[in-house]
């Protein structure tokens, strides 16, 4: 610490989505990004940061809640996942108005709050009673506008009142793919930052203010191609004024020839995340507020390889934070931490109080910054799908466990194909973790970090290793115990069985030839862009 503040602080929080080590100058990255990169020689570094659930809505409710997104309680969330089976976390943690969150937390200590982007842990659209939009709509035809502008005025309701947001602007339900309109299925990020520079116009100095930023990118789709659309049409209507927040779109294949750079998905993607950061660093420059205010830089989970598992390359995520006059420039901190941590930590900052109802696992991370601790976790826990696991030390231990009723479906022959984590056959990043994970369907999977970090080996069934692998599931276990829904650690008989091999091999066959979004040119291994 470099010293302290009296007056509470302002906390800006900008999380971009799928966001991998590799794109961020910072952290040694090949793309420069120089505005996070102030950010990180402003303050700290995080070198083990992870999320507790490699995936967008869970990610996000974990950070908006402090616990594990396991623990939802959410009806949604409890009719796919009955109580006597293993919960399986995908997409299907919902955050509701009557569930408490840091929103509504930092709101009732006196902070005023306010979001701009991609939000993805709220119930269905069609339960919201959206405007009906067609996907072939125009959004020129001024009706269509009309549609598109309350449609937007329903979401960001709806975000005020589930998330504790005083403000709410450019609001994305989801993956810009699920649009219902199909010429705005599209990154924006423009739209994003001006959402949240309306909010910090509106600010003033005797209100201490949270905001948090969550841009579309990395995710798909690819960003050059919404990069060369029309900037003024918004899933929101159509804007008056060109937006000036950023560089001119017809400069960016100029500014990354000049780097050296390909203009594509990643090198395109990045960039813009990064002039968004830069926009609103200059923005709390302009106000005179930069010296009081917290800049978080985090991301809710890492790229596809290890999206929707365990992994390290799904788990293992980029943060930094500047804190003037409270941390320390140019530091770095390799005390592991996770997104549960991520309210606690808020709320020490705000000084504010979670209510008994607000069940918190993360502890704050401030400590770690003073000297006052030297770890937060001794281990880590890490849940997906029907797949839960645990990091100590240089150990990683997963365990997949099916439900009863697949483990019978895949016995009496109903299923011709092991299910993946989440039994969803296609779902792009499962398929990209199978070809990955040569352990993907072992029941009990251990690896030894230092040696194997990339998680290939498994030496789970190796005798050599019977007593790590009984101390891991140990460890497991006293996660385990605190949820609701059971996880049996014996292993069934059948996930030992040739037929399961067999059918593990079937859906292996699938590949990811149909995905149309993974690259597998010569480029990206080149420059390590891709793993």
């Amino acid at each position: 610490m470099a010293g302290s503040v009296t007056r509470r602080p302002n906390i800006v929080c900008i999380m971009p989505d799928d966001t991998d080590f590799v794109w961020l100058s910072c952290y040694g990255g090949r793309t420069p990004t120089p505005n996070i990169d102030r950010v990180a020689e402003a303050g700290v570094r995080f070198d083990q940061m992870y999320c507790s659930a490699s995936a967008c809505t869970p990610s996000r409710y974990s950070y908006l809640t402090g616990h594990y997104a396991g623990r939802c309680p959410d009806a949604h969330f409890l009719a796919e996942n009955p109580k006597h089976e293993p919960y399986s976390v995908a997409w299907n943690t919902v955050l509701n108005a009557g569930m408490p969150s840091l929103g509504k937390v930092l709101q009732a200590s006196g902070y005023r709050t306010g979001i701009a982007g991609k939000w993805h842990c709220g119930r269905p659209r069609r339960e919201l009673g959206v405007p009906d939009l067609p996907r072939d709509a125009d959004p020129d035809d001024p009706d269509v506008d009309a549609k598109l502008r309350k449609y937007q005025d329903v979401l960001q309701d709806e975000v005020k009142r589930t998330g504790g947001f005083d403000h709410a602007a450019s609001i994305v339900w989801g993956n810009n793919e699920s649009f219902p309109v199909a010429a705005l299925q599209a990154h924006n990020l423009e739209w994003i930052t001006q959402g949240a520079l309306d909010f910090l116009d509106g600010c003033s100095d005797d209100q201490p203010f949270f905001l948090y930023v969550t841009p579309t990118a990395f995710h798909g789709p690819p960003h050059e191609e919404s990069y060369e659309m029309d900037v003024q049409t918004t899933q929101g209507g159509r804007v008056e004024r060109p937006f000036t927040c950023h560089p001119p779109r017809d400069q960016m294949r100029h500014r990354l020839e000049e780097r050296g750079l390909p203009y594509n998905h990643d090198t395109v993607g990045i960039t813009w995340i990064d002039d968004q950061v830069g926009a609103i660093l200059q923005k709390l420059e302009e106000m005179g507020v930069a010296e009081n205010t917290a800049v978080i830089f985090k991301v809710d989970h890492n790229t596809e390889t290890g999206k929707g598992t365990c992994h390290q390359d799904g788990t293992h995520i980029p943060m930094v934070i500047a804190w003037p006059g409270v941390v320390e420039r140019g530091t770095v901190c390799e005390a592991r931490v996770q997104n549960i941590d991520f309210a606690p930590t808020v709320f020490e900052m705000a000084e504010a109080t979670a209510p008994d109802t607000m069940p918190l696992d993360g502890t704050s991370w401030l400590p770690l910054l003073t000297g006052e601790r030297e770890q937060n976790h001794d281990d880590l826990f890490f849940e997906f799908g029907y797949a839960r696991g645990v990091l100590y030390k240089n150990w990683k231990y997963i365990a997949l466990r099916y439900p009863q009723h697949l483990l019978d479906a895949m016995r009496t022959g109903e299923l011709t194909e092991a299910p993946n984590h989440i039994n969803q056959r296609l779902q792009g990043q499962m398929n990209v973790a199978i070809e990955t994970y040569p352990a993907y369907f072992d029941p009990d999977q251990l690896f030894d970090l230092d040696d194997d970090p990339e998680e290939r080996h498994n030496l789970a069934d190796d005798p050599a290793y019977a007593d790590v692998l009984a101390m891991m599931q140990r460890r497991l276990q006293v996660y385990l115990d605190t949820f609701e829904h059971p996880f049996d650690l014996a292993v069934p008989d059948f996930l030992r069985s040739e037929r399961y091999r067999a059918l593990c091999g079937e859906t292996r066959k699938i590949g990811t030839g149909y995905l149309s979004w993974w690259p597998k040119d010569e480029w990206w291994v080149e420059t390590g862009l891709r793993r």
